[in-house]
């Protein structure tokens, strides 16, 4: 049997089946640099550079337990193949998103 835990803070609908957030959501920790200047309409914007560590917050991988995550938390984990992020968005009549047809895995 499969184990779906939604660590987003929003539910997710994947081919009609919502599941619920867990309670658990990762952060990445990140360090920000900044690099430039930009002026634009009379404002001074700086650019940064960010960096992203990894999530300390992450459950060890179980058996049969897949982790439904952020695109940014499974991009940094590209080594775990139990992180899987909402694939494309399905969207109603008014461009709403309603949910999803795939989960998609960051390439190992």
């Amino acid at each position: 049997m499969t184990t779906l835990l939604n660590l987003t803070p929003h539910p997710v609908t994947i081919c009609g089946v919502t599941i619920a957030p867990s309670g658990v959501i990762p952060r990445l920790p990140e360090q920000t640099t900044q690099v430039d200047t930009l002026t634009f309409g009379g404002a001074t914007i700086p650019v940064v550079e960010t960096t992203f560590g990894q999530s300390a917050e992450l459950p060890d991988p179980a058996p049969g337990t897949y982790l439904i995550v952020p695109a940014r938390i499974a991009l940094a984990h590209p080594d775990r193949s139990d992180l899987l992020m909402p694939g494309a968005a399905l969207r109603d009549d008014t461009g709403r998103i309603v949910g999803t047809a795939t989960l998609a895995r960051v390439p190992r």
